[in-house]
Order: C-alpha cells, then structure tokens, then sequence
C-alpha cells in the first residue's frame, strides 16, 4: 500500500542491526508484538500466556485467539507494538553465538533467558550464562507504543505489562 511513496524496500531493514537476517527475510531488525496484541495470547477465554507458545490451538483455553481490536487496548501508552527485534542465538554445537533478526518480540517470561527484543544501541554487548543459557544485553532498544509515541527501554526495565494491551 505504502511501497510506492517510500521508493525503496531497504526502509524496512533497521540500519543498526548487523545480525543475520531470517524467516526468509522477513526479519530485518524490527518485531511486532504479535503474541499479545496479532492473536496468540488475545483470548477471551484466558488472558494469560501460554506456557509453551507452540503447542497452542485455536479457540482453546490459553490458546490462540483473534488479534485485539482497539477498543481493548486499554493501556496503549504502555503497550508495546513493535520494537527493535532480534535475538542471540546459543549454538549447541559448540560453533560461536549469534545475532540473528526476529520478526516478533516476547514479554519477558515468554523468552526464557533469551531476549527477542534486540537491545543493540549504545552499546550492544551482552553477556551470556553458559549454566542457565540465558542472555543480558547491555543497550537499550527502540520502541513504539500503541498511542503511537517512541520510547527507549533497556532489558533489566522491561517487564510483561509493556506487552499486555489491558495491563495499565
């Protein structure tokens, strides 16, 4: 709709992000809280998150519902809807860890020690846990609220609320 004004498709590839690109390359460097707001948790049946993310079925009981409409945002100065994306991935094999994109981001305690916001700016280093396989980034990371403002957070301030439309 949009891609004839904006004459290049590079707009859409976050100029900070040096990772690897993925899902095709869809993820550039920018998610969408698609867990809260796009229809994974938004079920009217149990607005509490899943325990396991992927073993959801529709319509069922902390599963996956429709995505929120604005009259349920009603905290939109504290949801957020995209923010910087991307993720160190922890190699198994022994090979070095990685910055790869992400297309969406998770609260908190949906992504077990590894964060999917991609706190890259200022000062992208980060230090990770080799006993518990978790990941703490250092910067900070761009992100855009459903009122439409921006804002800069950082991992240790970032909490569940942010991502929960009826959290205030």
């Amino acid at each position: 709709l949009v891609q004839p004004y904006l004459k290049s498709v590079r707009v859409d590839v976050c100029s900070s992000f040096t990772g690897k690109l993925s899902f095709g390359g869809s993820g550039k460097g920018y998610g969408y809280n698609g867990g809260w707001l796009g229809s994974q948790y938004n079920n009217p049946a149990d607005q509490t998150a899943p325990t396991n993310y992927f073993d959801n079925e529709v319509g069922s009981a902390g599963g996956i519902g429709p995505p929120v409409t604005d009259s349920q945002i009603t905290a939109p100065a504290h949801t957020i809807a995209l923010a910087d994306a991307g993720y160190i991935s922890l190699r198994a094999n022994g090979d070095q860890p990685e910055k790869v994109a992400a297309i969406s981001i998770d609260n908190p305690s949906q992504m077990n020690g590894i964060p999917s916001i991609d706190y890259r700016h200022i000062d992208s280093s980060y230090t990770i846990n080799t006993a518990t396989q978790t990941v703490t980034e250092n910067g900070l990371a761009n992100a855009f609220y459903c009122d439409g403002h921006m804002g800069v957070i950082r991992q240790s301030t970032t909490t569940d609320a942010m991502f929960n439309p009826t959290s205030s």
